[in-house]
């Protein structure tokens, strides 16, 4: 006959094997985010080896290519999880930065100088500038003063840079 303790024991290991295998489904559906379909935009250039794919749809409403801007701003469309912009160089100066939050998740757009961000390490240097956090459809915009040189613009909202929300930036 078995005792109470190794009864418990199995019973616990059993409860924990199971809600061991329930959050491992839970994540990796997660990391999924929409199936094995396409990209959700094309990206103004890839950061971190990774490959621009158009297609997909707006989840949260509005186009995933955000319209042209004029000489001094850039449109900005996030989504889940990926940064599209209508221009990838822009001359130095005081810049508008508009942006559209096309996920479901809460989105904001931030600057970094080229080497204080990447896809595999995140967010390792200062923030230059950062906007406020946007829910899903809703619209924010900064301006920022930024020399010649070669920037990162990034989600600032934790986790979202290691997921794909890195662009870069040349300012001339």
């Amino acid at each position: 006959m078995r005792s109470v303790t190794t009864k418990r024991s199995v019973g616990g290991l059993v409860a924990f094997v199971i809600g061991l295998g329930a959050t491992m489904v839970l994540v990796v559906g997660a990391l999924v985010v929409g199936g094995g379909g396409p990209a959700p935009f094309v990206t103004a250039v890839p950061v971190g080896g990774g490959s621009a794919v158009a297609g997909g749809s707006a989840e949260a409403g509005g186009s995933d290519q955000p319209p042209p801007a004029g000489d001094t701003a850039i449109n900005f469309v996030e989504k889940d999880f990926a940064i599209a912009m209508d221009k990838s160089t822009i001359k130095a100066g005081s810049i508008t930065f508009n942006v559209k939050n096309n996920g479901s998740s809460p989105h904001n757009i931030g600057v970094t100088k080229e080497t204080d961000a990447s896809k595999g390490g995140g967010i390792t240097g200062p923030v230059i500038k950062n906007s406020e956090t946007i829910d899903a459809g809703k619209t924010t915009s900064i301006t920022v003063d930024l020399q010649s040189g070669a920037y990162n613009i990034v989600c600032t909202v934790p986790g979202h840079v290691q997921l794909g929300m890195i662009t870069k930036l040349t300012v001339q």
